[in-house]
């Protein structure tokens, strides 16, 4: 894989997250569905599907600021898969092949 393709799976799966992250907090935060669909409506009506209209969708931008700011992806916790099998200080036994939490 070349650098550029790892550059855009990286920012593909970013994207990917961001957006997931969103649509939970949009979930979590129902009231704020009518404002958002009001604004992607009148602006897709003005501009189409368009970066242009998507650079007008004022809202939506404050509201993924905002789930990022409160709940940022870099902190979440990690898992790694472990190769070798280990032991924890409080003699538990972490097998090869399961994964860990590294958070």
């Amino acid at each position: 894989m070349s650098p550029s393709q790892l550059c855009s799976n990286h920012v593909l799966n970013f994207l990917r997250k961001t957006f997931t992250h969103g649509l939970y907090h949009l979930a979590a935060f129902p009231e704020y569905m009518k404002p958002l669909r009001d604004e992607i409506e009148e602006v897709i009506h003005r501009e189409g599907w368009t970066k242009a209209g998507i650079d007008q969708m004022y809202k939506i931008d404050s509201f993924i600021r905002e789930s990022q700011r409160l709940y940022p992806l870099a902190i979440r916790k990690s898992y790694t898969v472990l190769y070798i099998n280990a032991q924890k200080n409080d003699s538990a036994c972490l097998l090869s092949g399961h994964a860990a939490n590294c958070g």
